[in-house]
């Protein structure tokens, strides 16, 4: 025999024969009836816990909500709305938008806008752990904002909608006013970011897969400095750090992103070791006297000062030191005009090494570059011929 009472919010109670305990019986976030004890013998008490705790479930199924059911809902929604005939394109996609917040509701946006934000935080992630370079994340960062403006209002639309038509109409938009290598490095960027997007299942494949870089025929030739064009880039550098950053630049042939992640942690002896950004090659390089001198008595990061600005300040000021040096950007060479800024020291090291007569291999090891194709277009003088001019008579 049973007792039942209705209380408020539907819940009811009721006790079992030969229990003290009164029972509380409600609907769950599903629909299905339940029961639970008030562990209570008080009648009067056992309705009030009995519909706190109805209150209890429908608070929990507000904050989690029964996905399975909106699901139906959703598929039933479009189903009513093809019945009626009103079920458009757009409206099917939005319904299915909305599905997928349904499933998934701490996934990441399928728009480029809010997927290339999460791709770049991680890319930030990786820059704390020094993993690659501030100065490429910045890189990135230009990269994903060229494409975003681009887009406009595209760029908070789903990833599935662009097309390949739009990446070549980007790759044409970044040609204007800018040199090839430059509309690859940036193009080829949004590429990787696309092809996550793939491998995360978010489209089915990447839109900018069948296009083509951009041919570097008009890419701008390089060359390096003389040995007394760099004293003078020292003497004229505005702080202990500048020097040591040319003097560096200039006998180890480091790229300056790689530069600015140099602490003392990277000096073993009399060498530098350190893992380039570029191309992952790990490289060991010897000390001249000059660098050596300058990094006596130093601890912890070797530039603080100097990488705690913007990639376009650090460009700017090596900009300005060889106007005050007196030491042009562009200069006539054989094959042409050849222009000069802070990577041309990189130019330096490999030319003076190919000057002495250092064995390509050695100097491509130096360099850490991957291949001897690339190491070529950084030593810009022939050796046979350079000796060959040295057996002329003198005048």
């Amino acid at each position: 025999m049973c007792f039942m009472f209705t209380v408020s919010f539907m819940a009811t109670t009721y006790r079992n024969t030969g229990s003290v305990y009164w029972f509380a019986r409600f609907n769950d976030r599903t629909g299905k009836r339940i029961s639970r004890t008030t562990k209570c013998i008080d009648r009067k008490q056992a309705k009030l816990i009995a519909a706190s705790m109805e209150l209890d479930e429908r608070k929990a199924a507000q904050a989690a909500p029964d996905i399975p059911q909106m699901l139906l809902r959703s598929i039933e929604i479009a189903g009513l709305e093809l019945r009626q005939g009103t079920l458009t394109v757009q409206r099917a996609e939005e319904l299915i938008r909305q599905m997928v917040r349904t499933a998934t509701p701490n996934a990441v946006d399928g728009s480029f806008r809010r997927f290339s934000g999460a791709w770049l935080d991680r890319i930030e992630g990786q820059v704390r752990q020094g993993e690659i370079s501030s100065h490429t994340a910045n890189c990135y960062r230009d990269a994903v904002k060229h494409f975003i403006a681009f887009l406009g209002n595209k760029a908070d639309e789903p990833l599935h909608k662009l097309t390949t038509s739009h990446l070549e109409a980007f790759q044409d938009h970044l040609s204007e006013g800018r040199k090839a290598a430059t509309v690859n490095y940036h193009f080829n960027v949004i590429k990787r970011i696309l092809e996550t997007a793939v491998d995360k299942k978010l489209i089915d494949s990447n839109p900018a897969k069948p296009i083509r870089g951009k041919s570097k025929s008009d890419a701008t030739q390089r060359t390096g400095f003389s040995v007394l064009e760099v004293r003078k880039l020292i003497e004229t550098a505005p702080s202990d750090e500048w020097k040591g950053l040319i003097t560096l630049g200039a006998h180890t042939g480091l790229r300056c992103g790689d530069l600015m992640r140099l602490t003392t942690g990277n000096i073993h002896g009399t060498s530098i070791e350190i893992q380039t950004s570029k191309t992952g090659a790990v490289v060991s390089i010897p000390l001249t006297p000059p660098c050596i001198s300058w990094l006596q008595n130093r601890e912890g990061d070797l530039f603080p000062s100097i990488k705690v600005v913007t990639s376009g300040t650090i460009s700017d000021t090596f900009g300005r030191i060889m106007r005050l040096a007196d030491i042009p950007k562009v200069i006539k060479t054989r094959t042409g005009n050849a222009s000069r800024s802070f990577h041309s020291l990189r130019h330096t090291f490999a030319s003076w090494l190919a000057e002495a007569d250092v064995h390509a291999d050695v100097r491509q090891r130096l360099t850490g570059h991957t291949d001897a194709k690339t190491h070529a277009r950084y030593s810009h003088h022939d050796e046979a011929l350079v000796r060959a001019v040295g057996t002329l008579p003198s005048l």
